[in-house]
C-alpha cells in the first residue's frame, strides 16, 4: 500500500497535477466564500419581563430582549438584526451605544394578533447576517416573573400628619433572590423619589421630606413597590396613594409622630 500511494505521488509531481481542493470555507483565503475578518457573533442574549398592575384589574405586560453582536468587518445588515420567539418574528434588535448591546422592547401593542402570554414559554433567539452573507444566531429560555404581586401596607389611600413619611410593605413571598424598587410620584405623573437595590428583607423606609421636590398638602401622591430577581426581571404592584393633611405642621420637628402610630395595624 505504502508503495502505490508513493507511485502515485511520483506520477502526479512528474506529470504536473492540477488538481486543488475545494474550498468552501468562510476563514479560506483562497475559498470564493472567503468572509474577510471573519462572520458576525452573536451572544449573551437575554429575555426579561417587566410586569404591571393597574386599577380595576387591568395588568401591563412587556419584555425586553438585549444582547451583543460583533462583527470584525462592520459590515452587518442592519434588516437582518431580527428576533425571535420560537419561529414567531417580534421585531429588529437596534444598537444602544450607552450599554454596548443591541436591545428591542415588545408590548402587545407592538405584536397585534399574538398570545403575548404564549410568548413567554418559548425560545428567544436573536441572528445576524453581515454583507458577505455569512450568519450567526444566539438563544435562551424565558425565565418570566409574572407572580406574585408585591403588596403595600402602609400608606394605602391615608392622610397623613407626619413629618416623614414612613413606607411599609409586606414580605415578598416568590421563591427568588430578590431587591426592591420604591417609586413616588406626585399626582401620579411626576416621579420626584425614587430608589432601588433595596434588600430583599426589607419592609419598611423612611421617606426624609429633604428628598423630595417639595411637599404639598391635598395634593396626591402615589408610591410603586417593584420586585426585581437576581436576572432581572420585574414585577410592580399596583399603585397606593396618600396626601398630607392642609394643617399639618410639616416644617416643625413636634409634627413627628411616634413610628407606631404611623404604621397600620393588620
Amino acid at each position: 500500500m505504502r508503495l502505490l500511494i508513493s507511485l502515485l505521488m511520483t506520477a502526479c509531481l512528474a506529470g504536473g497535477c492540477d488538481w486543488t481542493p475545494v474550498r468552501d470555507n468562510t476563514v479560506d483565503e483562497r475559498s470564493p466564500y472567503y468572509v474577510p475578518g471573519g462572520p458576525p457573533h452573536v451572544e449573551d442574549v437575554r429575555a426579561l419581563t417587566d410586569t404591571r398592575a393597574y386599577p380595576f384589574g387591568q395588568i401591563l405586560y412587556m419584555f425586553e430582549i438585549s444582547c451583543k453582536i460583533t462583527d470584525p468587518d462592520y459590515n452587518l445588515v442592519p434588516d437582518s438584526l431580527r428576533a425571535f420567539a420560537d419561529t414567531i418574528f417580534v421585531g429588529q434588535v437596534t444598537y444602544n451605544p450607552d450599554a454596548d448591546r443591541f436591545y428591542l422592547r415588545c408590548t402587545p401593542e407592538s405584536l397585534p394578533g399574538i398570545n403575548f402570554l404564549d410568548l413567554f414559554h418559548s425560545v428567544i433567539r436573536v441572528q445576524a447576517v453581515d454583507s458577505a452573507g455569512a450568519r450567526d444566531s444566539a438563544d435562551t429560555l424565558f425565565n418570566a416573573l409574572l407572580s406574585p404581586w408585591p403588596a403595600v401596607r402602609y400608606p394605602l389611600g391615608d392622610t397623613l400628619n407626619t413629618r416623614e413619611l414612613r413606607l411599609a410593605w409586606n414580605d415578598w413571598n416568590g421563591l427568588r433572590i430578590h431587591t426592591y424598587s420604591i417609586s413616588i410620584l406626585k399626582q401620579n405623573v411626576y416621579t420626584i423619589w425614587d430608589t432601588s437595590g433595596l434588600a430583599g428583607t426589607d419592609t419598611v423606609l423612611t421617606v426624609p421630606y429633604d428628598d423630595w421636590d417639595g411637599v404639598n398638602p391635598w395634593v396626591f401622591y402615589a408610591w410603586y413597590l417593584t420586585v426585581v430577581d437576581n436576572s432581572g426581571n420585574r414585577i410592580t404592584g399596583e399603585q397606593a396613594v396618600f396626601q398630607f393633611h392642609l394643617a399639618a405642621p410639616l416644617g416643625a420637628s413636634e409634627a413627628v409622630e411616634p413610628a407606631a402610630a404611623m404604621i397600620k395595624p393588620e
